[in-house]
């Protein structure tokens, strides 16, 4: 937060009001991570059905896994995912269990599942590589961790919400903004992170597409509580009016 520019270039007052707000962010001050406040599940996840897939094509070769198709109910709304996952993990690595899947499945609004078709957990991975990615199809590969401690932390219920919705963010990006870095959309969402003085997450440095979508994550996350909208929109005013004429 000291590096926010109504920090930086706040009276004391302003500064003592930011203070204020760390509740309403959840607490958590800038740093390696994101700050997004964890959103509570809504709906009913239930599986509708599994079957064993002896040979499914994962990036890496094929391998035996088991396929769930999921149904999150929500009132008279349906989502329909399907969760992948293998039947063993390389030597030394950990995936997230299907629980865990569901749990974060149930914390996303109903706009983000309905944009989602599959998850599909990968059995292996290199060290350093992205935790998830997600194609135009609509399709999440989560990637193993590769230590207990790193299994616990990346795969808690409130960060395999944010990890889908962060996907979710790259996907919604692609319409109004293309592809293309150097478009006019790019250019206009450049300025305003420029405008706001500091990233949303020390992994949103990383590129322009990475801090859209943890800037998408924690904006459709703290939409849910009106205290924490206020106190992240202070902070990243410009980014947040983008998202909000935009539509998303």
């Amino acid at each position: 937060l000291q590096q926010s520019p109504l920090w930086q270039h706040g009276t004391e007052a302003s500064r003592q009001q930011v203070l204020g707000d760390l509740p309403a962010l959840g607490g958590v001050p800038y740093g390696v991570n994101n700050v997004t406040p964890s959103p509570k599940p809504s709906g009913r996840v239930v599986e509708a059905s599994s079957k064993k897939d002896p040979r499914f094509a994962f990036q890496g070769g094929p391998a035996a896994a088991t396929r769930h198709a999921l149904e999150i109910q929500r009132g008279d709304r349906r989502f329909h995912v399907e969760v992948v996952r293998p039947d063993g993990a390389a030597p030394g690595q950990h995936l997230p269990s299907l629980a865990q899947i569901k749990s974060g499945l149930a914390r996303l609004p109903d706009d983000q599942l309905s944009r989602m078709e599959r998850v599909i957990v990968q059995p292996s991975g290199e060290p350093g590589e992205g935790m998830a990615t997600m194609g135009d199809d609509g399709t999440v590969h989560i990637s193993p961790a590769h230590s207990p401690e790193e299994a616990k932390a990346r795969f808690a219920p409130g960060e395999m919400a944010e990890i889908f919705s962060h996907e979710v963010g790259h996907l919604a990006s692609i319409p109004p903004l293309g592809q293309d870095e150097g478009s006019p959309g790019w250019q206009r969402y450049r300025a305003a992170m420029e405008k706001d003085g500091f990233p949303p997450s020390g992994y949103a440095t990383t590129n322009g597409p990475e801090d859209f979508a943890e800037t998408y994550a924690l904006w459709r996350s703290a939409k849910g509580d009106p205290k924490s909208y206020a106190a992240y929109k202070k902070l990243f005013p410009h980014r947040f009016q983008f998202l909000e004429a935009g539509g998303y």
